[in-house]
């Protein structure tokens, strides 16, 4: 069993849109855009309703009124994500292709054309694991993603899980 893991990284668009939102939904800031927007939709609602001085007949047209705001922002959101990440691939595609990750009892080292970057493991301030990726988040907003499909096979995956929770609980 080795003590160190090199892991080469070529991430898809379809990934990199997957990626982006699974970070994006989890931002604190984003989740208050949306509780703002459900509120003013809510308040929409219940105004509409409560001052209008005729019988409502088609609470469909109201509440659909009131969620228009969260679904545009939904469109935005999902839609511009996938814009976004795939004008980041096409103006810098260095950062997707040839990028190596190499896991030392240090720390992570990443390397790609455009990317000469290292993180000590006490600088990891928290670990998720997904079905696909292992994101190793340095902030709450700031997450490496490692591709599941990238190791040879479950052992090996196993392997890295045991020492990258060896060097965590070091700290």
């Amino acid at each position: 069993m080795s003590n160190e893991f090199i892991i080469p990284q070529k991430l898809s668009l379809w990934d990199y849109y997957r990626v982006s939102l699974y970070v994006g939904i989890r931002n604190k800031r984003l989740r208050w855009v949306f509780y703002f927007v459900i509120g003013v939709g809510v308040l929409n609602l219940f105004a509409n309703l409560g001052l209008n001085q005729k019988p409502v007949n088609n609470y469909l047209v109201l509440i659909l009124q009131s969620l228009l705001p969260l679904l545009i922002l939904l469109l935005f959101f999902y839609g511009g994500s996938l814009i976004i990440c795939f004008l980041i691939m096409r103006l810098n595609p260095g950062i997707f292709s040839n990028m190596t990750y190499q896991f030392t009892h240090w720390g992570m080292y990443k390397r790609s054309d455009t990317v000469d970057y290292s993180i000590p493991w006490r600088s990891i301030v928290k670990v998720k694991d997904t079905k696909s990726f292992i994101y190793l988040y340095s902030s709450n907003d700031m997450a490496h993603v490692i591709q599941k499909k990238k190791f040879r096979n479950n052992d090996e995956l196993q392997s890295f899980k045991n020492i990258m929770s060896a060097c965590l609980n070091q700290q």
